[in-house]
C-alpha cells in the first residue's frame, strides 16, 4: 500500500485536492514499469492504494503529477526479488524423488508438497549455499502422486 498526500509548498495538506494523479517511476536502469499508472480520486487531499513495481530496479523514485504543473516524488527505494526455480526432477529406481533448485546463494527455501494441489504441507527448509541445492523427498512412496513447490519463508 502507498499513501500520497497533496501538500502545499509549506507541507500543509491540501484537503481540497480531489483529482487523480499520474504515476511514473524511474530508477536504475531508467524508466521503471509500475501499475497503476494513474491513482484513483483523492479524498480530502489523500489517496491510499496499491502500487506494484513490475521489475527489479534500484534507486526507484515514484513521481505523482497532477497535470497542472504540480508534482511530488518519493524517497528512493530498491526493488529485489527472489529468483529461483526447479531445474531438475529425478525419480530413481527405488522411487526416491530428488529435486534440484537453482537460485541465489545464501537463500533459504521452504519446500512444500501436496497430493492434490489444494492442501500444501511444508516438508523441508533448505539453504542454498552455492546457488544450486538438491533436496530428496523423505517419503514420496506414501503417495500415488505428489506435487511440489518452493517458496522463500
Amino acid at each position: 500500500m502507498i499513501t500520497i498526500t497533496a501538500q502545499s509548498s509549506n507541507n500543509v495538506t491540501v484537503t481540497s485536492f480531489v483529482g487523480p494523479v499520474n504515476l511514473a517511476a524511474t530508477g536504475q536502469p531508467g524508466p521503471v514499469a509500475i501499475s497503476p499508472p494513474r491513482s484513483a480520486w483523492f479524498i480530502n487531499g489523500v489517496w491510499t492504494g496499491s502500487l506494484t513495481v513490475l521489475q527489479i530496479a534500484s534507486n526507484v523514485v515514484v513521481t505523482a503529477t497532477d497535470g497542472a504543473s504540480h508534482s511530488g516524488s518519493s524517497n528512493p527505494f530498491d526493488v529485489a526479488t527472489h529468483l529461483f526455480k526447479f531445474t531438475n526432477f529425478n525419480r530413481d529406481q527405488n522411487g526416491q524423488v530428488q529435486l534440484t533448485i537453482s537460485g541465489k546463494a545464501g537463500e533459504v527455501y521452504r519446500v512444500l508438497a501436496s497430493p492434490d494441489l489444494l492442501g500444501w504441507q511444508t516438508i523441508a527448509f533448505i539453504t542454498n549455499v552455492t546457488g544450486v541445492v538438491q533436496f530428496t523427498d523423505p517419503d514420496p512412496m506414501v503417495y500415488d502422486h505428489r506435487f511440489y513447490r518452493c517458496v522463500t519463508p
